[in-house]
């Protein structure tokens, strides 16, 4: 009889493979793949600091940034703590936060005080609302995605976030030229409710 549980072997003791033989299993994107030669696993603390690296110009209240040279996503580092193929992805600083601070409380996050994204150090970090940290965000930036200088005057809100005005007329303006009739069609759909209105009122 075969032995599946190869100690050598890819798959051995992993939750998010299904061993079929000795020599082949189904993979965490459930495709039958050749069992390899089985690697050491590295804690998730080793396998944190091996993608970490110190900043030498990037600092918060005189200390520097841990910056994340692994994978990212939109800036944010993608990290997991249980290293095994098919386990689920974390950020590293939500893994640090944990390891190092505490439990991330319930309905928080961490928000980064350096206001950079890649940041894993721990004594950069704060738990926040989600609301919070995104109206942390939006107050930060100086510039919108156009370049426009994001000034008191140049700025309006909607909701917790700060808008441009000089993009939203550029866009008003781009879009009443591409639909010339649109103004005309809309003042005499008004005007009709609002002899609707005065019919029903009568």
């Amino acid at each position: 009889m075969s032995n599946l549980n190869l100690p050598n072997r890819s798959g051995q003791n992993n939750p998010y493979t299904q061993i079929l033989s000795e020599d082949f299993l189904i993979n965490a994107e459930e495709l039958e793949v050749k069992r390899t030669k089985a690697q050491p696993r590295k804690s998730a603390i080793w396998r944190f600091f091996a993608l970490i690296e110190i900043s030498t110009t990037q600092f918060y209240n005189g200390t520097p940034c841990w910056n994340w040279i692994g994978c990212k996503s939109n800036g944010y580092g993608q990290f997991k703590e249980d290293g095994r193929r098919g386990a689920k992805k974390t950020s590293p600083h939500q893994y640090s936060y944990k390891t190092f601070v505490g439990p991330i409380p319930d309905g928080m996050e961490p928000d980064h005080l350096c206001r950079n994204r890649g940041c894993g150090n721990p004594l950069h970090l704060e738990a926040v609302t989600h609301e919070e940290n995104m109206r942390r965000m939006s107050e930060a930036r100086t510039h919108c995605k156009n370049g426009h200088e994001l000034t008191e005057e140049n700025t309006y809100r909607k909701g917790n976030k700060r808008k441009c005005k000089t993009c939203n007329r550029e866009t008003q303006k781009a879009f009443q030229a591409k639909n010339s009739g649109y103004e005309k069609k809309m003042n005499f759909d008004c005007r009709q409710r609002e002899n609707q209105n005065d019919q029903i009122t009568l």
